[in-house]
């Protein structure tokens, strides 16, 4: 039984646990999505048999990532463009390559705006909706590439 088998379906829970993240480190404690988020996801990671170094590229990239700043107020649209698609990049180290995968920035990027555009011109819409719905994005790209793992059978 490989890794991947032994953990079956647990990646799928790493998105709602992400967006749990993502919002509580929004609400008070950022370490919540700045170090526990990606170190959780790190490790789920190496649950399922992937090697140390992609598991730590991952844990690393998205600590910068959600360490940056993304307020409307100080940061041009053009740097907000770069944090949204920077949520995208970490899972990227998950992934086996293919060229579909390139599009997890731009996934990311587009949820990103989107929602923060909701955020900002509809009161109906809590910027606290921004955040699950980003960390939601971020944990399905680290479930869909987990999900590649695991189908492959393969624990390399």
């Amino acid at each position: 039984m490989t890794a991947a088998e032994r953990w079956r379906d647990l990646h799928w829970v790493y998105v709602p646990w992400a967006s749990l993240l993502f919002a509580l480190g929004g609400w008070a404690v950022k370490a919540l999505r700045r170090w526990l988020l990606p170190l959780t996801g790190g490790l789920l990671a190496r649950l399922y048999g992937l090697p140390w170094w992609r598991c730590l590229a991952y844990t690393v990239l998205t600590t910068l990532a959600f360490s940056l700043g993304y307020s409307p107020q100080t940061t041009p649209w053009w740097g907000l463009a770069l944090v949204g698609a920077s949520y995208g990049v970490p899972p990227l180290m998950l992934m086996r390559w293919s060229r579909w995968h390139l599009l997890a920035p731009l996934m990311s990027l587009i949820a990103f705006i989107v929602l923060l555009n909701l955020t900002l011109a509809f009161n109906w819409f809590p910027h606290k909706l921004f955040e699950i719905g980003v960390g939601a994005v971020h944990g399905g790209l680290v479930a869909l590439a987990l999900q590649e793992w695991q189908q492959e059978g393969k624990s390399a």
